[in-house]
Formats: C-alpha cells, sequence, structure tokens
C-alpha cells in the first residue's frame, strides 16, 4: 500500500529532522553558557554590538528548534498512536517491511512464513495501520 509506505517513509524524515533539531538545542544552550564569560560589548566588523543584541539572537534560534520539534512531534502522534494499537506481530512485520526496506520474501524468510501468509498479514496490517491513522490524524 503506498500511502502506508509514505507515512513510514515520513516518520523516518522527522526522525531525523527532530534529532538534528535537539543536536542544535543542545549546542545552543552550551553557547548559552560560553556566553556568560564574554564582555558586554564587543566590536564586530567595525560595529559595536552589545551581548544582550547576540543573546537575544540566540534564544530565538533556540525557541526556532523547540518549535520545530513541537511541531514534528505533533506530526508524528498519529503515526505513534496507530502503531500503539498494532499486534505486535503487525507492529514487526511493518517495521520489518517498510523500516528495514525489506522485500516481501526477506520478511516472508524472516518470520518463517510462505510468501502468501507473508502477503496477506502484511496487507490486513498496512490496511488496519492505515485505518488507525487516519482516525488518529482527525482527531489531532
Amino acid at each position: 500500500m503506498r500511502e502506508v509506505k509514505r507515512l513510514f517513509e515520513d516518520y523516518k524524515e522527522n526522525m531525523i529532522a527532530m534529532k538534528k533539531y535537539q543536536e542544535q538545542q543542545i549546542q545552543t544552550e552550551f553557547i548559552k553558557v560560553k556566553a556568560a564569560k564574554w564582555d558586554p560589548e564587543k566590536v564586530d566588523g567595525g560595529k559595536l554590538i552589545k551581548e544582550d543584541t547576540k543573546m537575544a539572537k540566540r534564544i530565538d534560534r533556540a525557541d526556532a528548534s523547540i518549535n520545530a520539534i513541537k511541531r514534528i512531534k505533533a506530526d508524528l502522534r498519529p503515526f505513534l498512536l496507530a502503531m500503539s494499537k498494532l499486534s505486535e506481530e503487525q507492529k514487526s512485520l511493518l517495521r520489518s517491511r517498510y523500516m528495514k526496506c525489506r522485500s516481501v520474501y526477506e520478511v516472508a524468510n524472516e518470520f518463517d512464513l510462505s510468501l502468501s501468509v507473508t502477503k496477506d498479514r502484511l496487507k490486513k496490517a498496512e490496511q488496519r495501520f492505515y485505518k488507525l491513522y487516519q482516525k488518529y490524524l482527525e482527531v489531532a
């Protein structure tokens, strides 16, 4: 099911973006601590820059990162809620197929199932996941 594949791809992209924003936020917090040791005023390219202006810019960047993280978490919420309502077997099948990017044949071998049973169970898992995702998307 193409929609499910796209949702898993979006999930992976969102997780990567969230990690980057969190790393940036940690680095920004580190800079704030170091900034306290600077002089109150500095000369930057011939202009006199006050430390509070620099600090305000850093705080704005940190706030932007925090807001981006909140947006990503809001986007991930329906996906995670839908996954939490699936059975363990359905979760495992979907993770193996879409997170680990395995073919249906590889999934069948991993779970020691026939190809037709694997396709049938994957289809049911995809349908249930997508229906739950749509339900939680409307609620959010």
